[in-house]
């Protein structure tokens, strides 16, 4: 009641209309109601409309909205509208701002933060900025209808961690009259570590392969060492076993042990 006298002393006060929402609780129902002067001095209309189905819908729709932002959050996706009549990118999550390091960053009252593709370009690794831009270019003249691709982008770190690794797909959201893309949808992931645990992969799939052919090698050697005196062993001893000679098998004696 206090509301509603507020919103009746409004409605006399400056003889303009109100419009507010009421949840009935005992019928659980939603009403959107508009209240007027009427044409009495004293009077007022109300005319009221059943929106609960519109309401739920809404609510409904929000709580979809916050699951889905939060999955998004903690899988560390960031969906993206690029605006291609206006050359800027929306990105509707704060998380972009650790993925893209850009000082021209704006935020609308939406909390959507908003880059130029001039920016969005400048922080890609020179030597992907061409096979980037070639991927885009295929999607917006149709040769593709989906692109996912992996890139560098530059960080403020040093070393290693002077280089992020970001995935992303995208596809176009809408098309002119003459069927031209204007404005493309996609998602953007950071994927730094997981590349980094590939090149360690890699490196250690390489280190196995070197260490086998260490051990074939020294197989090898070890073969062609042990092969040669093990020759001369049964050649002489053959001979030992043949001669009468004294003085010869002292000498192979000799060989043998020499070999041995």
């Amino acid at each position: 009641m206090p509301m509603l006298l507020e919103l009746l002393a409004q409605v006399f006060s400056t003889g303009k209309s109100v419009l507010f929402t009421h949840y009935f609780e005992k019928t659980g129902k939603y009403y959107d109601f508009l209240v007027c002067k009427a044409a009495g001095e004293d009077d007022v209309c109300f005319f009221g409309v059943d929106v609960t189905d519109k309401k739920e819908m809404d609510l409904e729709l929000k709580e979809t909205s916050r699951k889905l932002e939060m999955t998004l959050g903690v899988a560390r996706i960031i969906p993206w509208i690029w605006d291609l009549e206006s050359h800027t990118i929306a990105c509707e999550q704060n998380l972009v701002m650790r993925q893209i390091q850009t000082d021209a960053s704006a935020t609308g009252d939406s909390g959507v933060h908003i880059i130029s593709e001039e920016e969005y370009f400048k922080n890609v690794h020179p030597d992907d900025v061409d096979y980037l831009t070639r991927l885009y270019r295929e999607l917006i003249e149709g040769q593709k209808r989906y692109i996912k691709c992996e890139y560098r982008v530059l960080s403020d770190g040093e070393g290693e961690n002077a280089v992020d690794w970001m995935e992303v797909n995208a596809s176009v959201l809408q098309t002119d009259t003459s069927g031209k893309p204007v404005k493309l949808l996609g998602s953007m992931l950071m994927i730094t570590a997981r590349k980094r645990q590939e090149e360690r992969l890699v490196q250690a799939k390489e280190a196995a392969k070197e260490s086998d052919r260490l051990k074939s090698a020294f197989l090898a050697n070890m073969s062609h060492e042990i092969r040669t005196p093990l020759n001369a062993i049964v050649g002489f001893s053959n001979l030992l076993a043949t001669t009468d000679d004294e003085e010869q098998k002292q000498q192979f004696v000799n060989i043998i042990d020499t070999n041995n």
